[in-house]
């Protein structure tokens, strides 16, 4: 199993990321996630699940382009492809399959 969390600038750890198996490209450093991936930022509230998904060390951006879900306090979305930041605050699904806001799928 993986467990890798992220730390801002000034150290405070910003969120977590579990899943299956893992991979680091040695030369550029980016890091894949693989099966049962659920990133989390526990300030926010923000759970993030996927089955792959890529950390890119460059502008330390969390992407994939496969099936993902995302539930806040406020909301589910499901949908394909994900660019966000690694605290996974600032987030765009490119291909947005499913929304709710979770008021709505708690009755």
């Amino acid at each position: 199993n993986v467990k890798v969390e992220f730390f801002n600038s000034i150290g405070v750890k910003t969120s977590q990321l579990t899943s299956k198996n893992g991979k680091i490209d040695d030369l550029t450093q980016d890091m894949w996630a693989l099966d049962s991936v659920v990133a989390i930022n526990d300030s926010a509230k923000v759970k993030l699940e996927t089955e792959e998904l890529m950390w890119r060390k460059k502008d330390e951006k969390i992407v994939s382009e496969k099936f993902v879900r995302i539930t806040t306090d406020t909301e589910i979305i499901e949908g394909y492809g994900l660019v966000s930041d690694q605290s996974i605050q600032n987030y765009v699904i490119k291909n947005v399959t499913y929304q709710t806001s979770t008021s709505d799928a708690n009755k």
